[in-house]
């Protein structure tokens, strides 16, 4: 299992490292972020959520590119995270 964990990780290094190489077109690689976080299922979601914290992290020696880009995604998932949540607090309810 630690392997697989480590694996994860390394990939992870590697996109942001790409990512970070490819600044002038962080716009379109955050709004393709956006797009599979909305397609993908809870450990996905987590892995693409881990992704964008260490671009995040990595990019603030480089320059602010991502975070304002980050930043602006950032209201319409808090909100589609307000309305899954919603909906599903009427079924554990019922419970």
């Amino acid at each position: 299992m630690r392997a697989h964990r480590y694996g994860h990780a390394l990939a992870r290094a590697a996109i942001s490292t790409y990512c970070l190489f490819q600044r002038k077109n962080c716009a379109v690689i955050v709004a393709l972020w956006e797009r599979q976080l909305g397609k993908a299922d809870a450990t996905q979601q987590l892995a693409l959520l881990y992704l964008a914290n260490d671009i995040i992290q990595k990019s603030r020696k480089k320059g602010p590119e991502y975070t304002n880009e980050f930043f602006k995604v950032r209201p319409r998932l808090c909100a589609r995270r307000a309305r899954l949540a919603c909906r599903a607090i009427p079924r554990v309810v019922r419970r």
